[in-house]
């Protein structure tokens, strides 16, 4: 959390800059109704003009072919119209009180330190995990970082070290003192109604619920790089630092449209 606002503006080339996102930033700072505090990203789409304002927390990585940043959920923070800052009415965005209320300082090293020794891992047909075994025998690595596909869930196979099989590779790190998060992951009760997911909670993977892949790497390289200790580390994991985390499901987001 922080006490003022940071903004990162950004534009597609150098001389965009002023036109996609620097002016509007500051007429979002300067507008009243803004927030004081917090992490924002603000940057005009290219097919709409709109410019949108995302919580730092929540943005992800801009589309390769439109060049255009969404946030999780495709719940953006708020839009800036002309000069003025609109927030976006919505149950998991955070209210300006909340943006106000001071967050846990729990990381007071200086300076902060990223763990490079932190593997992330995505899904796809044909991914074999023993191509990984040298790292996780010699425990060249602190943790693994496993993307879910949209269910939740990943390849699971039943015939006796097969290379393909997640939860194998989970067991096996285990073997080597090497935790096995997933992410993104949903409520628990979700994941659950997959069997392949139960066989991967079985295995011990550990879901990061409810936060996008991106911001869950970042943490768990801050808390493998800050930390010692894994009860720290798991109680960093979980704690909210700014706005991450979003529970669509308690929100009141239904299978077929949002509630708004």
């Amino acid at each position: 959390g922080t006490s003022i606002s940071y903004f990162d503006v950004g534009g597609q080339f150098a001389k965009d800059l002023e036109a996609e996102g620097s002016e509007a930033s500051i007429d979002f700072i300067k507008d009243q109704y803004a927030p004081k505090s917090g992490t924002f990203v603000v940057f005009e789409n290219n097919h709409d003009r709109r410019c949108l304002v995302h919580l730092g927390s929540r943005i992800l990585q801009a589309e390769a072919f439109n060049d255009e940043f969404s946030s999780l959920g495709g719940v953006y923070y708020g839009e800036m119209t002309g000069t003025k800052f609109r927030r976006l009415e919505d149950r998991v965005n955070p209210s300006n009180a909340e943006l106000k209320t001071p967050r846990p300082q729990r990381l007071k090293k200086v300076p902060l330190t990223f763990a490079d020794d932190v593997l992330a891992l995505f899904p796809y047909p044909g991914l074999r995990y023993d191509q990984f075994h040298d790292l996780v025998d010699n425990k060249k690595i602190k943790a693994v970082v496993h993307g879910m596909h949209h269910s939740g869930t990943a390849t699971v196979r039943k015939e006796e070290e097969s290379p393909y099989c997640l939860a194998q590779f989970i067991e096996r790190c285990a073997k080597s003192g090497i935790p096995v998060y997933s992410c993104p992951s949903r409520e628990k009760l979700m994941v659950e109604k997959y069997i392949t997911s139960h066989d991967l909670l079985d295995a011990g993977i550990r879901p990061i619920e409810n936060i996008s892949m991106p911001a869950a790497l970042t943490k768990i390289m801050l808390a493998y790089g800050n930390f010692e200790h894994q009860n720290e580390i798991d109680y960093f994991l979980k704690e909210e630092i700014n706005f991450e985390f979003v529970d669509f499901r308690r929100a009141g987001y239904g299978k077929h449209r949002r509630n708004r």
